[in-house]
């Protein structure tokens, strides 16, 4: 397998990019927010054995230079166009976006559908499902504050009051300076994607509180968060006609950690399928 470690110069500001393997498709790694390429450390040594992959940091993580710190999915996408460029990539590719990456590619897939031939969403989220969420949160009654509160009793305090923040999601501290108002808005102004073959990866155990012993109104908050999400996961599926449901059931958030060989055959069918 050869892999070649790349800083690039896009628009003045270096980007890290790791490129493994040979052939096409190519297949492009998107990190959730603020993670950095290597978080794929599971999945492109064995995507590699297959096909032409690369994973990178976005601006402002990992060995990336710093950017601006009011951008947007749009940013994203055009840094994203310049470092294929940059790298000689013109066959179309697979895109694999977890969590706020799937908002990347889905953009990217609007922007150039001639340059994409697949997307595949790690459960990465709809941008409506969040208002939907505050509803479950502003309608919970915590127990009063103690101090010998259990820790997932207080994490469920913070993401309540996080979310229902009048500022909202720009309260969100990332690494990146995204600016996610504007990016649930340019999500929103998509137009479905046609026939783009489309896998949603949904992760089938969001239970993180109740994982470390949550019980009573805690919970059952989180049983309906939980409800909540995979029905907006569902909602995915109308960006194309073309699409594929997969329940990680084994996984949270972090599929490709937790269920690592699922989701590389789940990308390894797409290859073939696009070939």
């Amino acid at each position: 397998m050869t892999h070649t470690f790349h800083k690039i110069d896009i628009d003045g500001r270096i980007l890290a990019a790791l490129e493994a393997g040979e052939g096409e498709p190519t297949v492009v790694l998107e990190a959730g927010m603020g993670d950095s390429y290597n978080i794929w450390q599971h999945i492109q040594p064995a995507l590699a054995n297959l096909t032409r992959t690369i994973s990178y940091d976005r601006a402002s993580v990992g060995q990336s230079q710093f950017a601006s710190d009011k951008r947007t999915c749009q940013d994203c996408v055009q840094d994203l166009a310049s470092l294929l460029r940059a790298l000689n990539i013109n066959s179309p590719i697979i895109i694999v976006g977890h969590s706020f990456g799937g908002f990347i590619g889905r953009l990217f897939s609007h922007t150039f559908p001639d340059k994409v031939c697949g997307l595949m969403l790690l459960d990465s989220p709809h941008e409506d499902v969040f208002p939907a969420l505050q509803g479950t949160y502003r309608a919970c009654e915590l127990p009063a504050h103690d101090i010998t509160e259990p820790d997932w009793l207080t994490l469920t305090r913070h993401e309540r009051a996080q979310l229902l923040d009048p500022s909202y999601p720009d309260n969100i501290l990332n690494s990146e300076g995204i600016r996610l108002a504007e990016c649930y808005a340019q999500m929103r102004a998509i137009p479905n994607l046609e026939s783009l073959p489309i896998t949603v990866v949904s992760a089938g155990r969001r239970c993180r509180c109740r994982d470390q012993g949550a019980d009573g109104v805690v919970a059952e908050v989180e049983v309906q968060l939980e409800q909540t999400w995979r029905e907006y996961q569902t909602k995915l599926l109308e960006l194309s006609t073309n699409t594929t449901h997969i329940i990680a059931t084994q996984s949270q958030h972090y599929i490709h950690e937790d269920e690592p060989q699922l989701v590389v055959d789940a990308i390894s069918k797409m290859i073939a399928q696009t070939r």
